[in-house]
């Protein structure tokens, strides 16, 4: 499995830390790997948040928590597509992403080559907790 051919030949999966380094030649050292996990991180908070609002509207409460449950899941949103359009500059083409038990494995596409990066879902979640922080710091800031 050390042979690596083009996409296009063969589908040779290559594991990648989740933010780890390597310096593989050819790879621009433009931080793409952080941007994927950052990607990854937002598109879960997405889904979280739009599982959690379909879980509140089946429950009575004293008070109501769409809108800003809705407000940080547009904000995840953009951000996520954001970072996916930065991605697609850097010549880092996402095809597939799945859950399994311990991790979270996303497919890609980058100089020719069908990848695979594999991110704790234990990370991820703490990752989601902050960037949650993140967006109820800048909706304070934005509010004053």
């Amino acid at each position: 499995m050390n042979e690596r051919k083009p996409a296009k030949q063969a589908k040779e999966h290559r594991r990648e830390a989740g933010s780890g380094g390597g310096g593989e030649s050819g790879m621009r050292a433009d931080n793409w790997r952080e941007t994927l996990r950052d990607c990854v991180v937002l598109e879960v908070l997405c889904k979280a948040v739009l599982a959690d609002l379909r879980e509140l509207t089946d429950r009575p409460l004293n008070l109501s928590y769409r809108v800003p449950l809705e407000e940080l899941s547009r904000w995840a949103e953009r951000r996520h597509h954001e970072l996916r359009r930065r991605l697609r500059e850097q010549g880092c083409f996402l095809l597939n992403s799945k859950r399994f038990d311990h991790c979270y494995r996303v497919e890609l596409l980058y100089g020719g080559y069908q990848q695979e990066a594999l991110f704790s879902v234990e990370l991820v979640k703490a990752e989601c907790q902050q960037q949650m922080r993140i967006w109820l710091t800048e909706a304070q800031a934005d509010n004053r």
